[in-house]
This record gives C-alpha cells, structure tokens and sequence, in this order.
C-alpha cells in the first residue's frame, strides 16, 4: 500500500499517510495511489468535501508513516533512466501526475469549508518540500528539515516548489534558498514564515488533534481566510504544468557529471527504506 487513509468522524478529519513501499519518494505507484483516492473525493449538495464513503470532511491532513521521513523528493532513480533514454515523454508524464496531485490540493477539490494540513515529522527535501508547500497550514516536529537539494545535480525544484513558496516568502528568498541547496530546521523556517507551528518530537499528530479542537469554533472563518489566500495569490493549473515543463526541458539537458550526484542521493533514498512508524 502506498497511500493509506483513516477518517476520524469525530472532528471530520481525514488523514492521509504517504506510505511508499521502498524508498520514501514520489514513486509512480505512490503518486497514481494518491490520485485514485483524491479523484474518488466528492462534493456535497452544499458544496462541502466528502469521501467515497459520504463521510464530511472539515480537515484533510498529509502526514507520513516514515519514521524520519516525510518525502525525500522525486523518483530519482526513475529520472536517471528517463533522462539516459532521453525519454521525454515519461519524464513530462511523471512530472504531470506530481502536478495534478498537487494542484487538486491547491483548489480544495473545488469543494467549500475545508482546511488541509501538512503535518512534517521527518525530512522534506525536493518534491518532500513541496507536497507540505500544498497544504494551507504547516506544522512541524521541532527536529523535522525542510529543502530544496535540487541544485547541488544541476536542477531545481519543478513540481510547484517555486510557485508555493514564492507565495509564501517572496521571490528573493524563495531563490536564495533554492541556490543554496540548504537543509534547514523546522525552527528556521518558521522563522522565514514558511511554516505555521514547531512542536515538540514526536507530538506531531497530537498537535493536529489540539489544532483542529482549537480551530473548530473558527472553522467557517478560517477556511473562508484561506480561501481569500488562493483568490489573492493563485497558482494556476497553467503556471503548474508551464514551469514544469521548463523542469523536464532542464532536466534533458544534464551531462553525466550531474547524474552521478543524482546517483549518490538515489543512495541516500534507499538508506532510509522500511522506517515505518
């Protein structure tokens, strides 16, 4: 299983736990799983989100079942091939399966009332960095790290990395931090604005539970909030698949040089497999 969900009836909240089976990426078969649940998603007659089963959702939460992971980034290894095929076509496929899931997270599922949250309690690196990115609320374990290592091959973050944080932090900083390849702690991004809230190791699902029981009252004027963010500073389906089309342009053009450091982080995916919580 790659994708698992459990709904909580109490608190209308859905959790969904990126659960890959080997390394913890966004592999073909964790981004198609994670798309036929969204997909089977649905609207009410007031417009309010609910599952395949007809459950009401008020909170949809990204969380990881890793141990020390929430996402190390894209498919490495699958790009490496695509890119040594000059396989164009599967690199664009690839690239618009990330895109989609991300860009149904981005508009609610076209349904009303809802807040979704990305809780981090292990490292978000690459497409890791960018999945939290979608969510309207951040919350991160005190000891969880957050970036963009893209450069250090000679890419850059082509999923929605540019676009979400951008929106967030503002061009400049959004650069520096992709330039730099950087690792940084959870306490630094809150700092930066990036994240919402930084709690203790290993309080994480705790604090969504306390985040959600606190927001209730404020339900309605919270997700009305963050519906007025994505009217205000939208990210398009279109500037999505624009600049990741840029992505798999840039990514054709990497000489062997750059495959090699991109062989050596296949390395570290594959130290971090079966670390399930």
């Amino acid at each position: 299983m790659d994708y698992e969900t459990i709904y909580d009836a109490t608190r209308r909240l859905l959790w969904g736990f990126l659960t890959p089976k080997a390394e913890p990426s966004f592999t073909l078969g964790l981004l198609n799983a994670l798309g036929r649940h969204d997909l089977a998603l649905h609207r009410d007659e007031h417009l309010g989100l609910r599952t395949a089963r007809d459950e009401p959702i008020a909170y949809y939460v990204w969380a990881s079942r890793h141990r020390e992971v929430f996402g190390l980034g894209g498919d490495l290894a699958h790009f490496i091939a695509c890119i040594e095929q000059h396989d164009r076509a599967a690199l664009l496929q690839y690239a618009t399966l990330c895109i989609d899931n991300v860009d149904r997270r981005l508009r609610h599922f076209e349904a009303q009332g809802l807040v979704t949250l990305s809780l981090v309690q292990g490292a978000a690196l690459g497409g890791g960095f960018e999945a939290a990115l979608a969510s309207d609320v951040i919350i991160a374990e005190a000891h969880t790290t957050f970036g963009f290592p893209e450069i250090r091959f000679n890419l850059f973050p082509g999923m929605g990395g540019y676009s979400l944080l951008c929106r967030r932090i503002g061009m400049r900083q959004t650069e520096d931090m992709m330039k730099s390849g950087r690792v940084y702690s959870a306490a630094d991004c809150k700092s930066m604005g990036i994240i919402d809230r930084v709690v203790p190791t290993g309080t994480g699902q705790d604090a969504v539970h306390a985040y959600v029981t606190g927001a209730e009252q404020r339900h309605n004027g919270l997700a009305a909030i963050y519906a007025a963010r994505r009217r205000a500073l939208p990210v398009s389906h279109h500037e999505l698949m624009a600049i990741t089309t840029q992505w798999v342009e840039a990514a054709l053009r990497l000489c062997a040089g750059d495959l090699q450091h991109m062989r050596r982080l296949v390395q570290a995916q594959s130290g971090h497999r079966g670390e399930r919580h």
